[in-house]
């Protein structure tokens, strides 16, 4: 009999199905099962065949091969995880791999409900499963469709959402949080988990990474929008572990197929000025020269990602390659500057708000310094845009996701490294500002805006440099594509871009804020017994609050007593940011350099204004010098010290004969404060005109 029937006829409470598994799998030179799935166990000799009882669990011959429907057996009869045919056809692939695999498939596809039908085919043939995510909503959502479908399974959990779940189960969901601190994953000697899925494998960090892929696990699968991200740790991590990518479904599948809805693709090309379209061949003239070096001597791949990636492993080796590389990645890091900040462009977006405030938005862009410049160009007083990315502090992106929430956000602007965890619940259009993506990359954005069930079709805007890399007539195929899930598609002048969108997307009092709750964010959910899979009751958008139009009240409101904090200005808040992010010392045109503030007045307006924030305290290299340099006040000690301190160190960065030698008497001088001695050799480098490779 099954090991579930085994347990029923016992009748114990005390004995679970995963103690009678884990005994029936200790002792298989008594217990033979067979090739079923889930297996028929009996005494040796007594019924069944000893068929594979000799192998590991986890091994290919042990495996049920073929696609099939997934059953997940509850207490009053079987229900079924009714699988569309990619979930079936991707399954299979993982089958035959030998249960290894990275399935990519779009978001809003049923990624989820593959990894529920993985984790009940495991739990069958005996298995403990571990369901690694990124958060506690992700968390919360796998809980939610477990508890739906494998009603009969036990759920264990830790970090985010578990609450008072038990650490273990049959099924264990734990954050990557959690994993990092107590090495769940790992600690349990008994009945540990031999199976490991990863819910967006492409989106943790290298600790998370290390805590997470154990060698225990036999059966592994990763899922994920798209293997590709701005490290190596796919290539060199991910893939080793897992094995094989398995193609799943792609947007076009899921558009032609009902599980996710049409865009409205629009389209604006502008061009450049003539010193902008001289500065932008000059770098593509530099980079096809190293290319053609790097290519043909040194091997590099002749594909521009494949090439970028040999270029940046290349770049800190020694030799002439390392040369090469370095001349490559900063001709196209040039190319994608004068692209990214070409002035059409911006003055295109600049007069958008006025179409935005009755949705939310977020404009992509692949540079720091254009992220910066938008924020700069489009926040005003009836339009709330912030900058959001890996590299802003916990406090300022735990704001960002409360203002979003509360309708007091219309905006935000994410650079190369995304950030999936922070949620735009009323998100209504993707603007593109540098259009020129991988495929990859091109999903993970993709994925931000477009949701099942929406109300409207997500508008995606391209705004592109004509005849450039960007120009969708030279760009990737898969940039094309977008026409083929596209229900209707529009290239458009600059100034027309605002009346069109006031067309496409909700006005500002389209629905009642107070009544109408956020779409979830859920991205999946298992199908109901009519409902077409992945078509969730649509709704409609509701409209932004804003906080310079509040409701009139019959009678005024008492006044508050506390003060009214007021908002950051986002320059200050990105000064600030990108401060802390050099070790809370530099100089004004290292950080300008970063935020896109490389006029020296502006920049110098944005560093008096942190100062009297009470954020920095700063001082120029010499009387009336424009460099500034800046330390911040977490730092520590008091006002006084912090001058005195940046007094020591702009004498020694700029005037000391010998910085090296000197070096250990400013570290003394410098102890009661909290500054990296590494940054103290950048900002000497910087104001030196050199490097720290070159002053040491």
């Amino acid at each position: 009999m099954s090991a579930r029937a085994l347990t029923e006829a016992i009748d114990d409470p005390a004995v679970t199905r995963t103690a009678v598994n884990s005994l029936l799998h200790a002792h298989q030179d008594i217990f033979g099962k067979s090739d079923d799935t889930p297996p028929i166990w009996s005494l040796h000799g007594v019924g069944a065949p000893r068929g594979n009882a000799g192998r590991p669990v986890g091994s290919a011959a042990s495996a049920p091969t073929g696609s099939r429907k997934v059953a997940a057996p509850g207490r009053t009869g079987p229900s079924r995880l009714r699988l569309r045919t990619w979930q079936e056809q991707t399954l299979a692939g993982w089958r035959n791999r030998g249960y290894r695999g990275i399935v990519e498939a779009v978001d809003g596809a049923g990624k989820t409900v593959l990894g529920i039908a993985a984790a009940a085919e495991a739990v069958e043939a005996g298995h403990q499963v571990a369901i690694l995510v990124p958060d506690a909503d992700q968390q919360r959502r796998w809980l939610e469709a477990l508890r739906n479908t494998l009603r009969d399974h036990s759920i264990g959990g830790s970090g985010g959402a578990a609450g008072r779940l038990p650490a273990t189960g049959d099924i264990t969901i734990v954050t990557a949080y959690a994993a990092i601190r107590d090495r769940l994953i790992d600690k349990h000697t008994q009945h540990r988990p031999t199976v490991l899925i990863v819910d967006d494998v492409h989106g943790y960090t290298a600790g998370a990474y290390a805590k997470a892929l154990l060698p225990v696990f036999q059966w592994r699968l990763a899922l994920t929008c798209g293997a590709e991200r701005g490290d190596d740790l796919i290539r060199t991590v991910v893939q080793p572990y897992f094995g094989d990518i398995i193609p799943g479904c792609d947007y076009q599948h899921a558009v032609h197929n009902g599980l996710l809805p049409r865009i409205s693709l629009v389209q604006v090309p502008v061009r450049l000025t003539e010193s902008e379209d001289r500065i932008l061949r000059a770098a593509e003239d530099r980079a096809e020269r190293s290319l053609d070096t790097l290519v043909g001597t040194y091997g590099a791949p002749d594909a521009p990602t494949a090439t970028e990636e040999f270029a940046r492993t290349q770049v800190d080796t020694r030799g002439p390659a390392a040369v090469f590389a370095k001349r490559y990645l900063e001709a196209i890091g040039k190319r994608a500057e004068v692209l990214g900040g070409c002035q059409e462009k911006l003055a295109a977006l600049r007069g958008l708000p006025p179409a935005l405030t009755g949705t939310q938005t977020i404009f992509f862009t692949d540079r720091t310094a254009t992220a910066t410049r938008l924020v700069q160009a489009l926040d005003r007083a009836d339009f709330r845009i912030a900058r959001v990315g890996e590299d802003i502090s916990a406090v300022a992106r735990d704001d960002i996701a409360r203002r979003l929430r509360e309708r007091g956000m219309h905006a935000v602007v994410e650079h190369r490294g995304l950030d999936p965890v922070l949620t735009v619940p009323y998100v209504g259009m993707g603007v593109f500002v540098t259009p020129d993506l991988t495929e990859r990359q091109l999903a993970h954005r993709l994925g931000r805006v477009i949701r099942p069930g929406a109300a409207r079709a997500p508008v995606v805007l391209l705004v592109y440099v004509e005849n450039s890399a960007e120009d969708p007539r030279r760009a990737g195929a898969h940039i094309r594509k977008l026409r083929q899930i596209a229900a209707e598609e529009v290239t458009i002048g600059a100034a027309e871009l605002p009346g069109l969108l006031t067309r496409l997307l909700p006005a500002a009092d389209a629905a009642d804020p107070e009544s109408t709750a956020p779409a979830p964010a859920s991205r999946t959910a298992a199908p109901g017994p009519k409902a077409e899979p992945g078509r969730p009751t649509p709704r409609s958008m509701p409209a932004i609050r804003h906080t310079d139009r509040p409701k009139p009240e019959p009678v005024p409101p008492a006044p508050d007593p506390s003060p009214i904090e007021p908002e950051a200005d986002p320059v200050t808040t990105e000064l600030a940011d990108q401060l802390h992010a050099q070790g809370g010392i530099a100089t004004a045109d290292e950080l300008g350099d970063l935020i896109g503030l490389t006029d020296p007045r502006a920049m110098a307006t944005a560093v008096s204004a942190a100062a009297a924030a009470g954020i920095l305290d700063f001082r120029p290299i010499e009387d009336e010098a424009e460099e500034l340099v800046l330390l911040a006040t977490a730092a520590g000690g008091t006002a006084a010290q912090r001058g005195a301190a940046l007094d020591l160190v702009t004498e020694w960065a700029v005037r000391a004969d010998d910085p090296i030698a000197e070096f250990p008497r400013l570290v003394r001088a410098l102890a009661p404060l909290r500054v990296p001695h590494h940054r103290l050799i950048g900002v000497a480098a910087f104001l030196r005109g050199t490097t720290p490779a070159g002053l040491l």
